[in-house]
């Protein structure tokens, strides 16, 4: 509901501003289309955070590699 409102009140998706403005200051991690962010407000310690616009297969890499510890 947020994430509608946002985009209500600024005609923007939230989810890419937030990425845009993680990828400024250099928390994230690219692999294809989808992105890996660290969060600036975990609620627990080591939280990380991916978006891609589909459950594609650069996802599920992501994935694989952000639970296997291995670098991008």
């Amino acid at each position: 509901m947020a994430a509608n409102g946002y985009y209500k009140n600024h005609g923007r998706n939230y989810f890419c501003d937030l990425v845009q403005v993680y990828d400024i200051i250099g928390l994230t991690a690219w692999h294809g289309e989808a992105v890996a962010t660290a969060s600036l407000t975990p609620k627990k310690e080591n939280e990380i955070v991916i978006i891609s616009h589909t459950a594609s297969d650069d996802f599920y890499q992501l994935l694989y590699f952000t639970i296997r510890g291995e670098s991008v």
